[in-house]
């Protein structure tokens, strides 16, 4: 949540920021009550003034020096002071019937910070900083961000040099692990909730998926690998060729928000669905031997504006979809997925 969305938060909710930062953070087991009591006197500061630097919102240096001293704690850790966070928002994601478990990977930049220690390469890899990967639990039907579920603040570690894709694939570890440890995590929900995993195109992994069917939740992803399809006992198609192959079943009006450069605009897209049973790749040896059964939506715009490219996104899902209803439900749960980018 940035320092906008955390004002318009304040703003909106009938909790002030002390109530907020008290629940939040009462619970929260430091080793210390007196480690509490700063951590929720710092997160009342932190969210009275979210935009504010870390002095302004501390107030005075004897205060900003004190959090400083708090966080240097060993026992003060990343995940201690999430975790009644975390309980929290799974007390409230276990007693929604559907709860759409929203993923992606933020970056953060340190650069201008030349002798922080503990940190990895960051987008062109020049910059300097660390990972945060977040699932948001978010209510499908209103769109309401329950809270954070899971998150892992993480370093970018470089590949040997001159490694080869194809060993890449063998790396018992990769970056990429960290969409499965969310997954992991988090496990299983409790009975009567159905839990469902969203992701961009860096969630279409066979891993992925599994990792979900072994917790029993479920998965939706945008495609972004051309997976071999069983289409019958011998016959061996391609999945992203095959749902481009499909006639539009369905259309609606869609508006474009605006974004960096482009104009928001107003079109209309087609839809398309079926199922299909990936095959897994041969090349990824942690894969398994066993298919995953999947429906899949396409939405597109047959034209687009000069200058535009056509929208399209390909979706996958392990939610049983066979009415156009459902699908185009498939389709507003992954636009809900944007609210982990704000």
């Amino acid at each position: 949540m940035n320092g906008t969305s955390l004002a318009a938060y304040f703003t909106q909710d009938v909790l002030d920021p002390k109530s907020w930062a008290e629940r939040t953070f009462g619970g929260v087991q430091l080793h210390d009550l007196r480690r509490t009591k700063r951590a929720v006197q710092a997160a009342t500061n932190l969210a009275e003034n979210p935009l504010g630097t870390l002095p302004a919102q501390m107030h005075t240096w004897k205060e900003t020096k004190a959090l400083y001293r708090l966080l240097d704690e060993p026992d003060v850790t990343f995940a201690a002071l999430m975790q009644p966070h975390f309980q929290q928002t799974r007390e409230q994601a276990t007693s929604s019937p559907v709860v759409l478990l929203v993923q992606d990977t933020t970056d953060i930049d340190l650069s201008h910070r030349r002798k922080i220690s503990g940190v990895g390469q960051i987008g062109n890899e020049r910059g300097r900083g660390f990972f945060v990967q977040t699932v948001l639990a978010v209510r499908p039907q209103t769109r309401e961000v329950l809270g954070c579920l899971a998150q892992e603040p993480f370093v970018r570690i470089p590949a040997p040099d001159g490694e080869q894709r194809s060993q890449r694939r063998k790396r018992e570890e990769r970056e990429t692990d960290v969409w499965i440890r969310q997954v992991q995590s988090i496990g299983t929900p409790a009975a009567g909730s159905m839990w469902v995993h969203v992701g961009d195109r860096g969630a279409d992994m066979f891993p992925f998926f599994q990792a979900c069917q072994t917790t029993k939740t479920h998965f939706l992803v945008r495609a972004a690998q051309n997976r071999r399809v069983q289409q019958d006992e011998e016959e061996i198609t391609y999945s992203l060729m095959r749902a481009r192959s499909w006639p539009s079943q369905a259309s609606r009006p869609f508006e474009v928000p605006a974004r960096h450069g482009h104009q928001a605009r107003s079109t209309q897209l087609q839809l398309a669905f079926g199922q299909m049973t990936l095959l897994p790749p041969r090349n990824e040896p942690r894969a398994g031997k066993e298919p995953v059964t999947v429906w899949v939506m396409r939405v597109w715009e047959e034209q687009a504006p000069q200058g535009e490219e056509p929208l399209e996104w390909i979706l996958l899902t392990s939610v049983p979809t066979t009415t156009l209803e459902e699908a185009w439900e498939r389709v507003d749960w992954y636009r809900c997925r944007w609210s982990v980018e704000d």
